[in-house]
């Protein structure tokens, strides 16, 4: 199993998959806190900081065809965690993410 991993923040899903012994092939994550755990914990992988730029060619060329491929997009949990304002669903994700 492989896994590709949108929005990871510090790594939630890549530790997950260690645990399942998958391979993690990407990540994509904006906070550079998090951009330096991923790559700490996982320098093998192609790692992103923007899911608009992101290089899907790159991608196809890294990926085992002979392997399943797990796919996953973490949610900003700033609006609900004390690392945000805590307003929930009343913030506005996109400026709360990005703080």
């Amino acid at each position: 199993m492989q896994l590709v991993s949108f929005y990871s923040g510090i790594g939630g899903f890549e530790i997950a998959a260690n645990w399942m012994e998958w391979e993690v092939v990407s990540s994509c994550e904006n906070n550079p806190f998090g951009q330096q755990v991923l790559k700490y914990y996982w320098p093998d992988a192609y790692h992103h900081d923007d899911v608009n730029s992101y290089d899907f060619n790159k991608l196809k060329t890294l990926l085992n065809r002979n392997e399943q491929t797990i796919f996953t997009a973490g949610f900003p949990c700033q609006p609900f965690s004390t690392a945000g304002k805590r307003k929930g669903i009343e913030d506005d994700l996109r400026v709360a993410y990005m703080h």
